[in-house]
């Protein structure tokens, strides 16, 4: 018996020591009972493949879960559906397997004289050939991707299907060493005449010395390989040898193959790696690897303990992470080739994955009961993590159709101390064209240990390359490639890239659109290319941009793309209207997948107003903001804007029953217009204008500040300066500037004008809290304190 390339030496034998002696009555007396009637479940139907289950289940789950048109519910469907776009192969017909036909020459997708004599065909030549469209999509997209799917594309041409039956266990020994009953009873599918035979077990030997040195041998090991192949030759139809295991403490991987195909297997490659406790110093978890080349193509086997206990999911996943960036290494001769677990054709992964059921212990055990396992299976972790791509990308598993196989005791009854769980799995993932099939799945009711066995029997579909012909093919794409090349330039045609908006009204949106057309021959991906403070700086929140697609094919009405740009000055950005430099947008919309960019302009144009202008400009202007006029003032500079206190005085003067609905409508757009008209100009306020209407342009001007009322440099200050009234008087009597502080008590005096006239404090400190300073809705934390600010300055002026 040997363990693959593990010298055997009396030393390292002398120190292996033995923590747990099976009791002599576990060994001897035979505990089995199989469950060979499969209790009743809803059946799948033949069609259907374990991932289109799978994906009926998620959105099942989904539903029971969240509310069908919560933000939940369509994030949990999407991350569904984005998983099921990439998953494994699993269907025959995606495979290349004996039901593929063969074919005695290779047909590309584009026309081979094309090729030959370099034709660069039409956008009409490329529409008529629907299939050299997506094609040419997806050279576009990936280069790569392409070249491998095209040569793909041919086994037909150059390759021959292979099938193996492989029979792949698992089990969770808690340091047994049973007997040959209790293991043929495990590998009875050997019956099904299996090729191939991998068999996993975990918790093999736990003394303190495995978990500090990682045994890679144990004597142990030594009988259980030999129960195991004594199992699989009790029938005597086929004979099977072994082709090696690999140990790391507990967890330890045989493998079995025919006698008469073991030849078929060139390589063999192993690898490990620990993730027990300290960080992963131990190696009281962890995973083995097993790979092997047979024909063309390649296979391994992981066998793997991953971290227990209910609440450990996130260290499960962790364990998985890690084990899966194991590099196979591959001995032939003196040279050593690497291989990433990922990497293979055809991925097993079996083991005490120790994923648990995410219910109540009673829920889970009312449902065992009723053997309801489709509510069992959609709270399971494996599968809701799976489903979220945390873990096991592309992995497929077969519908568990068998009991929870852990934590059982040794009468065959579920521990009282521990939630019912599937822990013992094995999934699948392949890659270019291999194809699995999975004939059966079940559990075994053997209770010498507190897991119940798994085994499965699968089909695999492997492949046998004519490398002469497939020369052939990657050298007619590697010249294809060019080809291809040339075809997919893109072409594009945006007559115009400027946005010009003149004079924009405030708090009124305008919106303009410009197209892009795709003249190319291949689809175009585009991209909206925004500097990263355009996402986040309130100097940018004035314009809005829109792409009505982020691809443009080449059929007519598909072949353009729209380009809208949506400018708002209001109040919360309005100090922004008059700053040359913030109203000037610059992007790019750039051609995915090349380096071609459209550069695109924003341009407003700012109509004349007081809105946006600096306080002290405002308190020096004598004059109206537009024309000239008869009124005669005094010397400026002005103890406040003369904007301001117009519509103050026009306020104070009107009724309580005026006021009554000053919060209660929205202010008359055509009065608005009045009322910042008759500022700017200077002119007499029309009559039957609403309070509403002067309070919105009183409110536009003061947030319209370049220079907020309380300084931006008081922003970090303000949270301590709003605590308390003496915080408060210290800050305005020494530290705001003489004309903040004179408008700012105008305004405070104001409010409680108001206030006496009976409308709502809470309501006049909320509105004016948001214009203070130069803010957006999302910073609440400064909106109150500025509206603390605020309060107490009522209390001291």
């Amino acid at each position: 018996m040997r363990s693959i390339d593990i010298p055997k030496t009396s030393q390292l034998s002398k120190t292996i020591t033995m923590s747990f002696e099976p009791n002599k009555d576990n060994t001897e007396q035979q505990r089995t009972r199989f469950l060979s009637t499969n209790p009743t479940y809803p059946t799948i139907p033949k069609t259907e493949s374990p991932t289109s289950f799978e994906k009926r289940e998620w959105v099942k789950s989904t539903r029971a879960t969240v509310n069908f048109a919560s933000p939940q519910r369509v994030t949990a469907t999407k991350q569904f559906l984005a998983t099921s776009k990439n998953t494994t192969v699993d269907d025959t017909e995606k495979a290349f397997s004996p039901t593929t036909r063969p074919s005695t020459s290779f047909v590309p997708i584009v026309p081979r004289m094309w090729i030959a004599t370099n034709k660069t065909p039409s956008k009409d030549d490329i529409c008529k050939l629907p299939e050299l469209y997506k094609d040419l999509n997806l050279f576009v997209t990936s280069p790569s991707e392409w070249l491998e799917k095209s040569v793909l594309d041919q086994l037909p041409f150059y390759g021959v299907p292979k099938e193996l039956k492989v029979l792949v266990c698992t089990w969770n020994i808690n340091q047994g060493v049973f007997s040959q009953d209790v293991v043929n009873t495990w590998t009875q599918y050997i019956s099904e005449g299996a090729d191939l035979v991998c068999a996993g077990v975990q918790e093999l030997d736990m003394s303190v010395d495995a978990l500090i040195t990682g045994n890679k041998y144990s004597e142990k090991a030594d009988k259980w390989e030999s129960l195991l192949l004594t199992s699989l030759n009790k029938t005597g139809r086929d004979e099977y040898v072994d082709s090696g295991w690999y140990q790391l403490c507990g967890v330890v991987l045989f493998t079995f193959v025919k006698k008469s195909i073991k030849s078929l297997i060139t390589k063999t490659g192993i690898g490990s790696c620990r993730t027990g406790a300290i960080g992963g110093t131990l190696a009281n978890k962890g995973g083995v690897v097993i790979g092997f080349q047979i024909y063309d193509s390649t296979i391994c086997f992981v066998n793997s303990h991953l971290a227990a206990h209910q609440g450990f999911l996130e260290r499960r996943n962790k364990d998985w992470e890690e084990i899966s960036k194991i590099r196979v290494e591959y001995l032939s001769g003196a040279e050593t080739t690497r291989l990433n677990v990922l990497d293979h054709d055809i991925v097993v992964w079996l083991g005490d994955l120790n994923y648990r059921i995410d219910l109540d212990d009673q829920e889970v055990r009312k449902l065992v009961v009723e053997k309801d396992f489709n509510t069992l299976y959609r709270n399971d972790q494996l599968y809701t993590s799976r489903m979220k791509k945390k873990v096991f990308h592309n992995f497929v598993e077969a519908r568990l159709n068998f009991l929870p196989t852990f934590k059982i005791n040794q009468n065959g009854e579920y521990n009282d101390k521990r939630i019912p769980s599937w822990c013992d799995r094995i999934l699948y993932k392949t890659e270019r064209r291999h194809g699995v099939t999975v004939e059966k799945y079940n559990s075994f009711e053997l209770y010498n240990s507190d897991h119940k066995p798994v085994s499965g029997v699968f089909k695999v579909c492997l492949q046998q390359i004519n490398q002469v012909k497939k020369k052939t093919v990657i050298d007619f794409f590697n010249k294809a490639e060019e080809w291809y090349r040339n075809v997919v330039v893109p072409e594009v045609s945006a007559p115009v890239t400027y946005f010009e908006f003149k004079e924009p009204e405030l708090m009124k949106s305008y919106s303009q659109t410009l197209s892009i057309r795709n003249i190319g021959k291949t689809r175009m991906y585009l991209e909206m290319k925004k500097s990263k403070e355009y996402e986040d700086a309130v100097q940018y929140s004035w314009v809005k941009i829109d792409m009505s697609t982020d691809h443009v094919d080449i059929t007519e009405g598909k072949d353009e793309v729209l380009i809208t740009a949506t400018v708002n000055y209001n109040q919360n950005n309005s100090f922004l209207y008059q700053n040359k430099e913030a109203c000037k947008f610059v992007f790019e919309i750039a051609v995915k997948f090349t380096k071609h960019v459209i550069p695109m302009i924003i341009k407003v144009f700012p109509k004349q107003t007081c809105v946006g202008l600096s306080l002290n400009e405002l308190c020096l202007l004598n004059t109206p903001v537009i024309g000239m006029t008869s009124n005669v003032y005094d010397k400026s500079p002005f103890y406040v804007p003369k904007e301001v206190y117009r519509i103050v005085d026009k306020m104070k003067s009107l009724r309580e029953d005026e006021l009554e609905y000053l919060f209660q409508f929205e202010p008359n757009e055509k009065q608005f217009n009045d009322v910042l008209q008759a500022v700017d100009n200077d002119l007499p306020f029309r009559t039957g204008i609403s309070a509403s209407s002067y309070f919105a342009v009183l409110l536009l001007i003061v947030a319209g500040f370049k220079d907020s009322l309380l300084h931006d440099d008081f922003l970090s200050q303000i949270q301590v300066m709003s605590q308390n009234e003496v915080m408060v008087k210290r800050y305005l009597t020494y530290m705001m500037l003489e004309s903040h502080k004179n408008l700012y008590v105008f305004l405070v005096k104001f409010i409680s004008n108001l206030i006496l006239k009976g409308v709502d404090k809470n309501r006049l400190l909320d509105v004016f809290s948001k214009v203070l300073i130069h803010t957006q809705k999302s910073d609440t934390d400064l909106i109150t304190s500025c509206y603390n600010f605020l309060e107490k300055s009522l209390q001291i002026l």
